[in-house]
């Protein structure tokens, strides 16, 4: 038998070598989460001083936000009005996923001090819908239509959590809090932010619009005040031919307020479909594509699955407790006034950004943090360490695998095709 002495200085070494690792590489996606995923894809469609979610029926009150997804939303939007309407989603999801997406507009400072609003319509948002905790994880129900939440802080003045919010050149390299400044020019600017997959159950908004939901565990178990689980949503945006820098500001305020608004309107057939196929049974639905009645890969996918016959799962929506609960406030514009843009709604032809899958990192920060041993003893404290190092080791195999499934130009420029028909 070993004795303590003995044992004593390999643990400290191996703690030495574990604070030597990233918080976020410990604290984000659970890797087995990419087999029980699907994607949509995006681009932007519009942009407005809007808010449905923080001020509702108040045009003009929010600063300036760019918009992916359904292509009516404005400030008096409603589940029932993003129901009626088409998307920007290609893959022919366009009459399937409803949902708005929305992250605050970008700005540039100009020579002579002013800034304009980047108008661009090359840029893309990849939206994962994935079952935290994996396989392994507990099973997930659908959204209720009209369920609204945000992550991130708009008032941020300084670095937001890693475990929700990333920056990255190219979605590679380097992660940071803020904008980055990107050296080499084919490596825009990318952000990743996730959102909280644990529903109270109840309420589709809360006044805050963060209360009513949390973040589940490395596993995906919920906390016992949200005990319902969710598809985990989080936002991989590309920013194609901005490199980022000083210059470069969110309409928010700075460089540092980054945050993402999600209404939900999917049909509810379709997604009921992709929730039981999918997530719950863990199955990797990367790039789905819509035929009709069947939902299918591309037969060229790596990672193929059966097609998913619509006619087989049922039309309803998932049932709400009780109605939401949702603020509106007096506008309060804390943030800079930025002028006002009129982006044009011509759509030109698309670059072709190789799109990064970064981890989507979700996990809840409760409790103090500390670096002391567990007081369970010498054994208790390998066996963490050892746990935590697996975690580690573990994670960035995830973002490798996520690194080798990029979609080929091919892919891209057919996901875009679908959004060009269906403006047309």
């Amino acid at each position: 038998m070993l004795r303590p002495k003995l044992l004593a200085a390999p643990v400290i070494i191996l703690g030495l070598l574990l604070s030597l690792v990233p918080r976020w590489a410990t604290a984000e996606e659970n890797p087995a989460e990419s087999d029980a995923e699907w994607q949509i894809l995006c681009t932007i469609d519009h942009q407005r001083a809007d808010d449905p979610i923080v001020f509702p029926s108040q045009p003009g009150a929010s600063h300036m936000h760019s918009f992916y997804g359904n292509t009516t939303t404005k400030a008096n939007s409603t589940t029932s009005r993003l129901m009626s309407a088409n998307s920007s989603c290609g893959r022919n999801m366009q009459t399937s996923d409803h949902s708005a997406y929305w992250i605050p507009g970008l700005y540039k400072k100009n020579a002579n001090g002013s800034e304009s609003l980047v108008t661009s319509h090359d840029q893309l948002m990849f939206i994962y819908y994935v079952r935290a905790g994996g396989p392994k994880g507990p099973k997930v129900k659908p959204f209720p239509a009209g369920l609204r939440m945000i992550s991130g802080d708009a008032h941020a003045t300084s670095a937001q959590s890693r475990s929700f919010l990333e920056w990255t050149c190219g979605g590679g390299g380097p992660i940071t809090s803020k904008i980055p400044s990107c050296s080499d020019p084919k490596q825009a600017i990318h952000a990743s932010l996730s959102f909280p997959s644990c529903w109270d159950g109840k309420h589709l908004d809360s006044a805050d619009h963060k209360s009513h939901m949390a973040f589940a565990a490395y596993n995906g178990t919920c906390p016992r005040t949200h005990p319902v689980s969710l598809p985990k949503v989080s936002y991989e945006i590309d920013y194609p031919g901005i490199t980022g820098g000083p210059s470069y500001e969110l309409a928010s305020g700075g460089q540092y307020s980054m945050h993402g608004d999600f209404f939900a309107a999917w049909d509810a057939q379709v997604q009921n479909a992709l929730v039981s196929e999918c997530l719950n049974d863990a199955r990797d639905c990367l790039d789905i594509n819509r035929d009709g009645n069947i939902l299918f890969k591309p037969a060229s996918d790596p990672n193929p699955i059966p097609p998913i016959n619509l006619a087989n799962f049922s039309a309803h929506q998932t049932t709400v407790v009780a109605e939401p609960t949702s603020a509106s406030p007096t506008p309060t514009h804390t943030h800079k006034k930025h002028p006002t843009a009129k982006p044009t709604a011509t759509h030109k032809n698309h670059p072709t950004p190789t799109p990064y899958y970064s981890a989507s990192p979700a996990v809840a920060e409760t409790g103090s943090e500390t670096n002391a041993l567990p007081a369970a003893g010498v054994a208790g404290a390998v066996g963490g360490a050892l746990a935590l190092a697996l975690a580690a080791y573990l994670y960035y195999g995830y973002r490798s695998r996520r690194r080798s499934q990029r979609q080929t130009v091919e892919q891209i420029d057919q996901s875009l095709d679908y959004f060009d028909a269906g403006r047309s």
